[in-house]
């Protein structure tokens, strides 16, 4: 029984230390107005990952806060201010400082009761990696266009990839890195596996200018690929955009020696639809294959191809048209 009793003060010590370590590394919000509407901005920006949010905050003078009043299990804060205007430089204090906001990446205090501007941004890995930002809106990568051509291409041909950026933000960004992934689908499995890794040169993006990337990459594998487009900030992991595009690519490529192959009819059910089949031999693309048809059948040019699919070691690539029944003909619409 007392051997009981002991295990129970036991844990009970053990359950206490345990809260006040917790207390200890992610003390409550102190109540203040300010203090609220800046947690909510971290809450949104949880929900809404590598998008800044904002709001204006009049803050009264002594506002104090500190990275730990935000800080979770969670999340992980820091702060940054861009603005010169109320900005001191960083870890400027005391006298030293005249504007009415000192700071440093764990604590910001404003030393007058002034309205500023406030957003928040977050990146969400094993946890949130979050930014607050004083004063000035952040930089924000946006990628406004991205393309990945041609969508259908051959073993040893190369693809194009291209990205235009804007920086829709309120601050200039000084260093941009990008980067470049070729993935490739696993037979029988839902994780892809990464065929190549490109890093792109450094750039700084300015507010009101654009900027465009473009890359050539050969592909050496035939498969199903996920060619995955990524920007990030330099100094700010919460400032990210990536994008998506998918490629095909056949087997074998002979290059010169692209034919034309067999044509076969499929009938729909409806009897006023049908599909035209084509078949290619030893084409490195779609576009090279549809190039044949229409130097066989010149009433092909124009018309919209699709590709039906590809053998990589029969090395043939298949692409039809879509066309409507008259009589016993199917003509490509």
């Amino acid at each position: 029984m007392e051997e009981g009793t002991f295990r129970l003060l036991v844990f009970a010590a053990i359950a206490i230390a345990l809260i006040a370590l917790i207390f200890l590394l992610f003390p409550p919000l102190p109540e203040s107005t300010e203090t609220e509407k800046i947690e909510a901005l971290f809450q949104g920006s949880e929900i809404n990952v590598g998008k800044y949010s904002t709001e204006e905050i009049l803050f009264s003078e002594g506002y104090y806060a500190k990275a730990e009043y935000f800080d979770t299990i969670n999340r992980t804060v820091a702060f940054q201010c861009f603005d010169l205007s109320n900005c001191c430089e960083k870890e400027m204090l005391g006298k030293l400082c005249s504007k009415p906001v000192q700071w440093g990446s764990r604590f910001f205090l404003v030393t007058r009761q002034t309205k500023l501007k406030f957003s928040t941004r977050c990146r969400e890995e094993t946890f949130f990696i979050c930014r607050g930002f004083i004063g000035l809106e952040p930089g924000q990568i946006e990628i406004t266009e991205y393309s990945v051509e041609p969508q259908q291409t051959g073993k040893g041909e190369k693809i194009s990839v291209n990205a235009k950026l804007r920086n829709s933000g309120g601050t200039d960004i000084i260093g941009v890195q990008g980067t470049i992934l070729l993935l490739r689908e696993k037979e029988g499995e839902k994780e892809k596996e990464e065929k190549r890794k490109i890093s792109l040169e450094k750039f700084p993006l300015y507010l009101g200018k654009e900027v465009e990337v473009e890359k050539e990459i050969e592909v050496s594998e035939a498969g199903e690929y996920e060619v995955v487009i990524y920007f990030e900030e330099i100094t700010d992991p919460t400032d990210y955009a990536e994008e998506k595009a998918y490629v095909e690519v056949s087997g074998e490529v002979t290059a010169g020696e692209c034919n034309a192959g067999e044509k076969s009819i499929e009938w729909n059910a409806d009897n006023e639809t049908c599909i035209i089949r084509m078949e290619c031999t030893d084409c490195a693309n779609k576009e090279k294959c549809e190039g044949k048809w229409v130097e066989r059948i010149p009433k092909l040019e124009g018309k919209e191809f699709s590709l039906s699919g590809f053998n990589t070691e029969e090395k043939t690539i298949s692409v039809s048209v879509q066309g409507t029944v008259q009589g016993e003909e199917c003509i490509p619409q």
